[in-house]
Formats: C-alpha cells, structure tokens, sequence
C-alpha cells in the first residue's frame, strides 16, 4: 500500500515500471565446468569433501581400516557401512547393466568373463569388510567386556562405599550417644560437686560447733572442779560444826 504524503499536492506516484504483464515461467539452468564441480567436491569451495567409493577403494589400498577411514570422512561407522551398502549395491547394479548391455551388443566377446571377475573381486572386497567387520565387533566385545568387568567393580566399590557409609552413619550415633552420655556425666559431676561444697560447707559448720562445744564443756568441767572443790570445803567446814552440834544436843538431852 502507498503512503500519501500530506505535505505534497498532485496525484500520487505509483514509480514507473509499472504492472507486470506476465512472470517469466522459464526454468534457468545453469552448469558448472567439471573443474568447479571437482574442486566443490573436494571441499575447496567450504564444505567438506564429497568422498567417492573410488576414494574408499584407493583408502583401503592403502591399508586404513574402516574406522580410520570414517575418522577422515568425519562419519561413524554406522553411516560408513550405510553408504557402503549403496555403493556397493550401486556397482553390482551398473555391473550387471553394463553386462546385459555388452551380452547384447556383442554375445561373442568375453565381458561376461570380465563382469565375473569384477564380481568376484567384489565378493572378495565383501569378505575383508565381513572380516573388518567381525574384528571390529571382536574389538567391541572386548570393550564391552572390558567395560563390564569395570561396572562390576565400580559395583563392588559402590556396595563397600555403603557398607562405609552404614558404618560411618553407627560411628555417628555412636558417637552422639557418648556424648549425650559425657554430657550427662559432667552434669552429675557437676551436682556432685555442688553437693560437696554444700557438705564441705556443712561440715565446717559442724566442727565449728564441735569446737565451740567443746570450749563450753571445758568452760562447765572447770566451774564444775571449782563447785566441787567449794563443796568439799564447805564440807570440811561444817563438819566440826555438826560434830559440835551434835554434842550440845547429847549434853542438853543429859
């Protein structure tokens, strides 16, 4: 939708190409040189490199194993022995195309021989994958064995780890009950020791009583030798008085 400037007068500008009669509907095609297309296939233009089964051949030429040439393809394995499977579907289907064609052309000539060379040669690239392959899942039996063997004694350390940590948890409680005990001890102690000074106290108290007892009883022993000693003198005293009193009565009774 045009917007209308309301600052300017005069009829509105639509710019001046105008309506489209009719869309070119013509598919445009264009073709890269086989150099271009090499070099992206290559990965030299970014990307990476589109790998062959030609390029996998010339690898396993070379003595790379499956898992090295994976590596370099930067694939898994998995999608190495997927794309093998094309390929190698792919070359059994041009073979025997190519056979069907040249049987047809030219029955006397000996490309069947040849088709049944190229197919054993394929069965025997067959084989070393099959053996590849069997000592790959040799090497991953041995891993999962390996790693079993792991699991089971990381089970074992996981089983010793409880039995530590039981172990721990009783040495705990443990260890709070003598606590709780210790604490209850030192609080005992502690009345104990209470009720020693109170005692300590109380048998001060105590002695200190004896003691004062006991300078009144020796206060009291004197005064009473002193009575004692006043007794006897009176006694002495008052015999002779009895003596005589005694004998004014027996002359008065005469």
């Amino acid at each position: 939708m045009t917007k209308i400037n309301v600052f300017k007068t005069g009829d509105p500008l639509y710019g001046q190409k105008g309506p489209v009669a009719e869309w070119d509907k013509q598919v445009k095609v264009s073709y890269l040189s086989p150099e271009e297309l090499k070099k992206y296939q290559n990965g030299e233009h970014g990307g990476s490199k589109l790998f062959t089964y030609e390029d996998y051949l010339k690898m396993k030429e070379q003595g790379m194993s499956n898992e090295e040439i994976a590596n370099k393809m930067k694939i898994s394995q998995a999608t190495l022995y997927k794309r093998l499977k094309v390929w190698k579907k792919k070359a059994l289907d041009d073979n025997q195309s190519n056979n069907k064609e040249s049987a047809t052309q030219n029955p006397n000539s000996d490309t069947p021989k040849k088709g049944s060379d190229k197919l054993k040669e394929f069965v025997d690239e067959l084989k070393v994958e099959i053996t590849s392959r069997n000592e790959t899942i040799k090497k991953l039996r041995e891993e999962v064995s390996f790693w079993k063997e792991q699991a089971e004694k990381a089970k074992e350390e996981l089983d010793e780890i409880e039995k530590l940590k039981k172990e721990v948890i009783d040495a705990h409680r443990q260890v709070t009950e003598l606590r709780e005990e210790m604490q209850r001890s030192q609080e005992l102690f502690e009345e104990a020791m209470s009720s020693k000074e109170g005692y300590q106290n109380e048998i001060n108290s105590l002695r200190n009583q004896i003691v004062r007892l006991q300078e009144t009883l020796e206060e009291k022993s004197e005064r009473f030798d002193a009575l004692q000693d006043s007794h006897w003198e009176l006694l002495r005293e008052v015999q002779p008085l009895k003596v005589l009193a005694y004998l004014k009565l027996k002359r008065e009774v005469e």
